[in-house]
């Protein structure tokens, strides 16, 4: 393997120096390299951040074409602005533009392991919506991406530190507006082209076939066949991408090379797997399930494709993603999962002490950010030093049967609500488990006998609750 392009302390333009030995992003042919744009708060750069990434080649492959489109993309929301280009040492190509985060690839393999690599319900929807904005711009400027995979989406830089002021920063898109500054970038432009129209076909109907442009995992099935990409190729290799996001994996990941001698034959399996799924996308996510906006994204994508459309209907397909991501109370949005709180956190509580995944838990007292109060002491105290304690177990059952609402704590209904108005029924029951075993394994004191019985008879009442939600649940069943 040759050694890195560029190294710490090199210098571009005279403008940019290499801050790192490594690059943070590497291709087939070129290196990504983070910089120092020591022209910050001059003349040159009066506002701009003063770190960038620089994209060079050793000769030239792709950064000529990605240079022109990434000219024509300029004022696209979520395309990286370009700052500089030129020259190195006479013969190495080098774009300098924006500074993107960390990749969705490097968060779902570095930072989700413990799901699985698999993204909260309501945070592959904002992806969704996010990335199709994007895409729409690019489209809508004669473009097509080619290349939309997960490690071609990067956060914005500040993503994974959001600061604490901000209480907007996990609300989902509402709108396509350019006024708010791009929350994901799609980057790599090196396979972007003019989109070009179906050319005429030849006598036998047959059209020139094209060489295959992108990933394979997440080409459509029209790339693989050959024909020229358009914009819904973009949105099925987004599908993909957000599948990938729900289950943690692909259908045709489980493919084996060595059962399929050969790239052609390989891929024809992958084909062949893609074009099940396109005919019943429920079985896109078989372990999870395939969320309803991604079956209905899919349908949409499949008979815009049959009616020849030119381009895709973006605003249904949005409005399928963005009924997931606006659920609940916006008052109140919970973190989007590369957020404090959100499912990366570390200090998140999810499991059963045996590493099992039981459902979505929290860091203590990020529930409550909303509401700005305290989270109170956790039930492991001595007898009687804990007023919440005493008066719980009664209140399990005043609550849950409607009797007096009034006795319920503010915090509590604000939670409940927000619960009750995310989460449908098979989802609010991982809740309260998730909730439950979290208590027990961590914020109980079992050494102290009297915590271990309130407990014991607080879920007691618990077991009383959902009786009473069956016999709730048959009554209703008689109607």
């Amino acid at each position: 393997m040759p050694p890195p392009i560029l190294r710490a302390g090199d210098r571009l333009m005279t403008r940019f120096r290499v801050t790192g030995d490594r690059p943070i992003g590497t291709g087939q042919f070129a290196e990504v390299f983070r910089a120092l744009d020591e022209s910050a708060g001059s003349g040159a750069n009066p506002s701009g951040s003063p770190y960038v990434a620089v994209k060079i080649e050793r000769e030239e492959k792709t950064s000529k074409r990605e240079l022109a489109a990434l000219k024509d993309l300029q004022g696209v929301p979520g395309v990286c602005d370009l700052v500089a280009s030129g020259v190195h040492d006479g013969r190495m190509p080098f774009i300098v533009m924006q500074l993107g985060g960390e990749n969705l690839a490097d968060v779902r393999r570095k930072r989700l392991e413990r799901r699985g690599g698999r993204h909260t319900r309501r945070t592959v929807a904002w992806i969704g919506a996010t990335v199709l904005d994007i895409l729409r711009g690019i489209h809508e400027r004669g473009y097509v991406h080619r290349d939309v995979k997960p490690g071609n989406v990067t956060l914005a830089p500040d993503a994974l530190d959001p600061p604490p002021s901000d209480p907007d920063r996990s609300r989902p898109p509402s709108s396509s507006s350019s006024s708010a500054p791009p929350r994901l970038f799609l980057i790599d432009l090196g396979l972007a082209k003019k989109y070009e129209r179906p050319a005429a076909t030849d006598a036998a109907g047959a059209q020139e076939k094209k060489e295959f442009r992108g990933s394979n995992n997440y080409a459509s099935i029209a790339t693989h066949e050959g024909r020229e990409q358009r914009p819904s190729d973009d949105l099925w290799a987004l599908l993909y991408v957000l599948a990938e996001a729900t289950e943690g994996t692909l259908p045709w990941r489980a493919i084996r090379r060595e059962d399929h001698p050969g790239e052609e034959s390989y891929k024809n399996a992958v084909l062949r797997a893609k074009a099940e799924c396109r005919a019943n996308p429920e079985t896109l996510c078989p372990s999870q399930g395939t969320p309803g906006e991604l079956i209905a994204f899919s349908e949409s994508l499949r008979a815009s494709d049959e009616r020849g459309d030119e381009f895709p209907r973006y605003d249904d397909l949005k409005k399928a993603l963005l009924d997931e991501a606006n659920r609940g109370d916006e008052r109140h949005a919970p973190p989007l999962d590369w957020e404090r709180g959100g499912a990366c956190d570390p200090t998140n509580e999810i499991g059963d002490g045996n590493g099992n995944e039981i459902g979505p838990g929290s860091r203590k007292g990020s529930l409550d950010r909303g509401a700005g109060t305290r989270q109170p002491p956790p039930l492991n105290n001595p007898r009687g030093s804990n007023p919440n304690a005493q008066r719980a177990q009664s209140l399990v059952r005043s609550f849950a049967t409607l009797e007096d609402r009034g006795r319920v704590p503010a915090r509590v209904m604000d939670l409940v609500k927000r619960v009750a108005g995310e989460c449908d029924i098979e989802e609010a029951m991982m809740v309260i488990a998730g909730v439950a075993a979290s208590a027990v394994r961590s914020t109980v004191n079992m050494e102290d006998a009297y915590v271990a019985d309130h407990l014991e008879k607080v879920l007691d009442e618990v077991k009383g609750v959902a009786e009473d939600a069956k016999a709730e649940l048959a009554r209703k069943r008689k109607r």
